[in-house]
């Protein structure tokens, strides 16, 4: 059963290497993937809930999933 979170911080590390997957199978992958700002990146998105919304998805403990929204 697939599970939604909202997004903690010791989910970054695997939220980058899950990035770092999507990232290399897309129109982008011809650019740099920057494993350090998508991770600041992340950190701000967990310290600011109030304008920034972030959600994980589950599987059997695997992160499938992410979805990231913010206000403007």
């Amino acid at each position: 059963m697939t599970t939604y979170r909202p997004m903690a911080e010791h989910d970054i590390d695997r939220i980058v290497r899950l990035g770092q997957k999507m990232h290399a199978e897309s129109a982008f992958s011809a650019l740099n993937y920057d494993k350090g700002k998508f991770s600041d990146l992340l950190r701000a998105y967990v310290a600011q809930p109030e304008t920034h919304f972030s959600f994980v998805a589950e599987k059997d403990g695997a992160l499938i999933g992410m979805l990231l929204g913010y206000v403007s």
